[in-house]
């Protein structure tokens, strides 16, 4: 659905997109001035266990408008603030720094003459450092403040969903001695040696000054570090694991030492898989309605691009909907240096992926990464929210091996009524399998032949029961796919 966005500015930025919370989440020190000039410092309010919504708004902006208008955050205040149960607070802040305090209540400087003071019960306060600390990026943007001092983007949800969050909370400091693991901050590519890291947070009362932080699979220690410092409640400090050497999947990171709550003390870390790709790559990208909320890039090892895109908004709405760049692939020939670990990021700044058909049918949004014979290597649909990411490596091999698997593959005979023959050649022992693929993307043939000698591979593939049409033959070889058109004609 879309879409009731309004941008910070003409164009959002990547890094904008990438985050819209402090660094790891942990809230900063802020004290809100509201409009009468009462202070309002959030840690004195998160120590008495309560949790804080921040309504970071502009008050030209139609859908922060229509929120604040909706009663959503009054009936929260009224219900849940001081004059109700006294759980949690709430806070108004227009955050644009070239709109007057004047504008909030419709005064000068007003874009809309909107009254944003009339009938709100709640502090409403003009602070463009707000803003600034929260990392922000577009409007609206709320946000939950938990009383152990982490925050988390809500967006404009309902009352009781507000209230869910804010249930779910962790807790203010209480036990003496409490670290906890908050945050992954490594490789989360597994293409040789991954780089690992974390971050260890202090939810104690004491001051934390060590800790044994490990990197583990089960039960099996990976790596471990024995950390020594001082962090006062509510400080944090990343942990550096070095280069540790581990395959693709799931671990975690843990802080194996003794403290008072252990519930806190494990962090979930996936680490996607490689694949290998040719050294010229097609990526191809298919945007939706919106494709001025799309962009990409792909970063190498050292976390520098090396190529990315971006498309233009349209003007068919006020949103940014249509136009040259809606609706459509894009392709972009890209060279990649060899032996190289790289990120394919695909980014939406909006938040809710590529989902948007503009009244028109919809396509297979989402990238393709094409080696340089055509096959597909790498694919993401459209099915993310703010950011999604996929990994690549290149070797000698995937720029002279597989260049060389491809040119000596057929399918044959193509058409092919009953029966067709896939051949090719392999220059060592390897894992061979084979898929085919229908015109809609479903996968109708699916076999593993396991470990095959070097040599000229000839592998039956029975047609019979398939359709007339055009289906996509891949064949696995090892780390490879190379992929073959066949028609099938009954």
């Amino acid at each position: 659905m879309k879409k009731l966005l309004l941008l910070f500015v003409a164009v959002l930025t990547v890094s904008l997109a990438k985050a819209q919370v402090p660094d790891y989440g942990v809230c900063p020190d802020i004290t809100i001035v509201d409009l009468d000039g009462t202070s309002h410092r959030l840690y004195d309010i998160l120590d008495d266990g309560k949790s804080v919504v921040l309504d970071l708004y502009a008050e030209w902006c139609s859908p922060c408008w229509s929120y604040h208008t909706g009663g959503t955050l009054e009936s929260l205040y009224n219900t849940y603030g001081p004059a109700g149960t006294n759980e949690l607070m709430v806070f108004g802040v227009e955050s644009d720094p070239s709109t007057p305090a004047t504008a909030i209540g419709g005064g000068a400087g007003s874009t809309n003459g909107w009254n944003w003071l009339d009938g709100t019960p709640y502090p409403m306060a003009n602070d463009n450092s707000i803003a600034n600390a929260f990392n922000l990026g577009y409007y609206p943007t709320i946000v939950l403040i938990c009383p152990d001092r982490r925050v988390t983007e809500v967006s404009q949800i309902t009352m009781a969903q507000h209230y869910a969050a804010a249930s779910a909370c962790g807790a203010a400091a209480s036990d003496n001695n409490d670290g906890s693991i908050i945050a992954y901050t490594g490789d989360d590519i597994a293409c040789g040696d991954v780089e690992m890291s974390a971050v260890i947070y202090n939810t104690g009362l004491n001051t934390l000054t060590s800790a044994t932080v490990k990197v583990m699979d089960g039960s099996t220690e990976l790596a471990s570090v024995n950390w020594t410092g001082q962090l006062a409640s509510y400080g944090y400090a990343e942990v550096d694991f070095g280069a540790v050497t581990i395959t693709p999947g799931n671990y975690q990171v843990k802080i194996t030492s003794t403290d008072d709550n252990a519930a806190n003390n494990s962090y979930a870390v996936q680490l996607l898989d490689a694949t290998v790709v040719t050294l010229d790559i097609a990526v191809e990208v298919t945007t939706d309605y919106y494709p001025g909320e799309t962009s990409w890039e792909i970063t190498n090892s050292s976390g520098a691009t090396v190529a990315e895109g971006e498309y233009v908004e349209g003007t068919e709405d006020q949103f940014g909907g249509g136009g040259a760049d809606a609706s459509m692939t894009h392709t972009h020939n890209v060279t990649l240096p060899i032996n190289e670990c790289y990120t394919m990021w695909l980014y939406d700044s909006y938040g809710d992926g590529m989902s948007y058909t503009g009244g028109g049918s919809a396509l297979a949004w989402g990238y393709k990464i094409r080696a340089s014979w055509g096959g597909v290597l790498l694919t993401q649909d459209g099915d993310f929210a703010e950011e999604v990411k996929g990994g690549m490596q290149t070797s000698a091999a995937s720029g002279i091996e597989e260049t060389e698997l491809a040119q000596s593959m057929s399918v044959y005979p193509n058409p092919a009524v009953d029966n067709a023959m896939v051949t090719f050649n392999t220059t060592e022992k390897s894992n061979i399998a084979i898929e085919v693929i229908n015109a809609v993307g479903a996968r109708v043939v699916s076999k593993s032949f396991g470990t095959m000698n070097a040599g000229t591979q000839m592998i039956p593939l029975a047609t019979t029961g398939l359709s007339s049409g055009i289906y996509l033959v891949n064949v696995y070889v090892n780390d490879s796919v190379i992929t073959k058109r066949l028609s099938v004609e009954k």
